[in-house]
């Protein structure tokens, strides 16, 4: 298949395409023009043997399922360094059916409710219960394997905290984390409706009284969906698996598996029946539609950091909170991060004499 087949996808139907926004349609033209001409290209020459490749810019779009591979691994080297001497929990935040169709409609603001109700969540009740400050980083995924829209946040949080004044580490044993799973949840439903009710008293949801009304008393009787669980390999394993996802969106190229211009073929996995590799074929407007729910708002940032995680004093912060952990934990579990599990490709390498180094020969005009 084209290893831009998703591209291809979009080029043969985008005049058919009438549902999407303005920006959602400049970063349809950046997926389909992604490394091909339009976006330069620059000639590489080995100094060994004299080969020379010809390589097509990406267009660096964060929804574009071609490029930023490079970025993934660089943003996995740079958590690896920030673990601590300590185990972590991995935990994942659903929200129920009924409240999907009113988070499509109303992304951004929804959304944003969404990172703040799970910050507000862990932070409150490690604050509450444990008296403890707490790390963590939440990560935005909207979709399931088979490209439904499936908003949920994944965070992999420290296990344990410091204390009020910033004296002390205070390590966190109980394997439910925080609360058990089923407190933990009743308390982010209650902090999703708390907001979802403000914003819609603010005028900021567009849907009618009775339709809100309705799906918040359907959604307040319901038991929410929220996961945790502590990595068995440590911090590095939901951290690659994360990584796969954090500068790519909805599907890859890889899982294309056919397209004959009516229809799309794709590989998925089917957790309800023992994660079996499966194959779906869907008509071809229809998978577009599926894909475009995965845009990322303009400027929306789907990476946080909370607690001592902030982005502000994170170096400082952990370079205390290994000190205190050194001199405070009785039993250290610390598992050195495993730089192994971070791919490496040498892109410099000549593909045909394995010795020399590939060069920048020629730079195209629209190179960037």
């Amino acid at each position: 298949m084209n290893e831009n087949i998703i591209g291809q996808i979009l080029k043969d139907n985008f005049y058919d395409i009438h549902f999407v926004s303005e920006y959602e349609k400049r970063v349809i033209e950046n997926i389909i023009n992604c490394r091909t001409t339009v976006m330069g290209e620059r000639i590489e020459h080995c100094d060994n043997c004299g080969h020379e490749i010809v390589l097509y810019n990406s267009c660096r779009n964060r929804n574009c399922p071609n490029c930023q591979g490079s970025q993934s691994f660089k943003w996995l080297s740079k958590r690896l360094d920030e673990t601590l001497p300590v185990s972590y929990f991995h935990c994942v935040f659903t929200i129920p059916k009924e409240l999907k169709e009113l988070f499509l409609y109303n992304k951004r603001t929804c959304l944003k409710i969404l990172f703040k109700s799970v910050s507000n969540t862990l932070t409150q009740a490690a604050k509450r219960n444990l008296k403890i400050k707490i790390g963590f980083m939440s990560i935005l995924h909207s979709w399931d394997q088979i490209l439904n829209f499936h908003p949920h946040i994944h965070c992999v949080a420290a296990g344990g905290g410091l204390n009020n004044d910033n004296s002390k580490w205070i390590d966190v044993k109980n394997k439910n984390y925080l609360l058990p799973v089923k407190k933990l949840s009743r308390v982010f439903r209650g902090k999703i409706l708390f907001y979802l009710n403000k914003a819609f008293r603010k005028s900021l949801l567009k849907i009618d009284t009775n339709s809100f009304l309705s799906i918040c008393n359907t959604v307040s009787k319901k038991d929410w969906v929220v996961f945790v669980k502590r990595p068995m390999g440590g911090a590095g394993q939901v951290l690659k698996y994360l990584s796969r996802y954090t500068h790519k969106i909805g599907i890859s190229n890889r899982r294309i598996l056919n397209y004959d211009g009516k229809t799309v073929t794709f590989s998925y996995r089917d957790r309800r029946d023992g994660n079996k590799e499966k194959t779906k074929t869907i008509p071809v407007m229809l998978f577009i539609r599926k894909f475009m729910l995965h845009i990322i708002p303009r400027r929306f940032v789907k990476i946080r950091f909370y607690g001592f995680m902030v982005n502000r004093f994170r170096k400082k912060i952990i370079i205390l909170c290994r000190e205190l952990i050194m001199k405070y934990s009785s039993d250290l579990e610390y598992i050195l991060p495993d730089i192994s599990i971070i791919p490496f490709v040498n892109y410099t390498a000549c593909p045909v004499c394995k010795v020399g180094k590939m060069r920048l020969l020629v730079t195209g005009e629209n190179s960037s």
